[in-house]
């Protein structure tokens, strides 16, 4: 059995479109139907409470690697240690585009840590697939020591009237722009009260205005890795489009019209004003371009914002906020229709110690520890809790402050645009649909940009593959 599940993981390693779907490990596994909690428990036995006396160790699979968050979590760890002497902390980092493979892994070997930091969209697919642990008990304990939550974040984790999941931070995907060539041109900005989103029509006669090549083009997006289907995504939601329907079925042949439009201009605007090659970028090609001023407006989560924060090129100098601004998508049918984001925070699982998980998660959400945690982040990022939000340890950062503007911008477009997890863009999905179904979409931009397809073989061919998937 585990050289089955060995060949099935390697398979899944492959490119983002040739992921196997949760539905196939348990067929191939011989689990299909079972739960996974019964079924490890056949295969692994009861796991085992630890006893009071013990020494626990946590085992947390961690993403942020980078050496910036380092110092961060040994303070943090090292401060819980110290006030919880019975509980060692082993933080584990997990790549990104690793993690969910490890974690596929330790479901069927029965080796799931105590937690991982995950978006919050994964709380879906683990609860569906029955290895997600209530987080009432610690959230209530929280907000008892004065922590105030997001509600709409803490609405991303809530299945079954339940949560499944604790989130640290929040992020939004859309549209950081050069507010100074805006001002230039005399065009209305938008991430405002007063101008909230540009609609398509508005988009393209921007883009027009701005795009001056070979000094400088309108606009990037990554188009070369999984990045690319959240700006897909955002234009979807856009234009009143999600991708399955509440009972599960495929949406496509109902939204047909919408979606062959919705593509059309999102490839009429990349052929007519991206850079040249940008239908191979990956994020940091497009980070690049607009650092060197190439670009007007660059599509992400705010992460190009950590490469102009540590490195401000020339036009920078006095500060982000004479020259950024930051925008939702702009719609077709469907203003303030959602946008891709959410919460990123702590999934649990059952690994024996639910307790002393329960205490590390109470410790670590506290607002200094959490602030803490998202320093290198602060520049496109807010805590998933009011209170870290308000706290004078954030307000009063100097980096905070001057980068407040735009930061102002991204909460308005999350407030006013309710941030979209893939939970609520794909509908009910298995663990691990959403990477299928991320490929198999933006796939379609991919091969009308490079000439493989035209839009009507792209489009029949996605349909084709998503409805496999959803087959099984």
């Amino acid at each position: 059995m585990h050289s089955e599940i060995s060949k099935l993981i390697k398979r899944s390693e492959g490119s983002k479109e040739g992921k196997i779907s949760w539905r196939g490990f348990l067929r191939h596994a011989g689990l299909l139907g079972v739960s996974l909690v019964y079924a490890q428990t056949l295969l692994f036995g009861v796991p085992q409470l630890s006893t009071a006396a013990e020494k626990v160790t946590l085992h947390w699979y961690n993403p942020h690697g980078a050496p910036t968050f380092l110092p961060h979590w040994e303070k943090i760890i090292s401060d819980f240690e110290a006030a919880h002497p019975e509980i060692k902390i082993s933080n584990d980092i997990v790549g990104w585009g690793d993690i969910f493979t490890k974690l596929a892994a330790d479901v069927f070997a029965g080796t799931l840590p105590d937690m991982t930091t995950l978006g919050m969209d994964g709380v879906v697919g683990f609860h569906t697939t029955g290895v997600a642990v209530e987080t009432d008990p610690v959230i209530t304990a929280l907000e008892s020591d004065g922590v105030i939550f997001n509600p709409s974040v803490l609405k991303q984790v809530e299945l079954d009237g339940k949560h499944y999941g604790v989130p640290r931070y929040v992020t939004y995907g859309g549209i950081t722009y050069r507010k100074d060539w805006f001002e230039e041109a005399g065009i209305e900005l938008a991430g405002t009260q007063d101008k909230f989103q540009y609609t398509w029509d508005e988009y393209a006669d921007i883009s027009e205005k701005l795009h001056n090549p070979p000094e400088r083009y309108a606009f990037a997006a990554p188009w070369g890795d999984y990045n690319g289907v959240k700006y897909v995504w955002n234009f979807f939601l856009g234009n009143g489009i999600t991708v399955l329907a509440e009972d599960g079925t495929l949406n496509w042949d109902k939204n047909k019209k919408n979606i062959k439009e919705t593509y059309e201009f999102i490839i009429d605007i990349v052929q007519k004003y991206s850079t040249p090659g940008s239908a191979t970028y990956v994020a940091d090609d497009v980070h690049t371009a607009f650092s060197k001023g190439r670009v007007a407006m660059a599509y992400g989560e705010g992460d190009g914002h950590l490469v102009l924060n540590e490195n401000p090129p020339d036009w920078m100098k006095d500060g982000p906020g004479a020259h950024l601004g930051f925008m939702a998508n702009p719609y077709k049918s469907t203003p303030k229709g959602g946008m891709y984001g959410g919460g990123v925070g702590f999934i649990l699982f059952d690994a024996g110690h639910i307790q002393e998980t329960y205490e590390w998660i109470r410790f670590f959400m506290q607002d200094d520890n959490l602030i803490e945690s998202i320093w290198p982040y602060r520049v496109m990022v807010t805590p998933a809790t009011l209170t870290a939000q308000k706290s004078k340890k954030f307000t009063e950062d100097s980096v905070v402050i001057a980068w407040k503007s735009v930061l102002d911008q991204m909460a308005l477009a999350a407030r006013e645009n309710p941030i979209s997890t893939a939970a609520a863009f794909w509908g009910p999905i298995e663990l691990g649909q959403e990477i299928e179904f991320s490929g198999i979409l933006e796939g379609v931009v991919q091969k009308v940009l490079a000439g493989d397809a035209s839009l009507d073989d792209a489009m029949a061919d996605a349909k084709r593959r998503l409805e496999d998937i959803i087959k099984g």
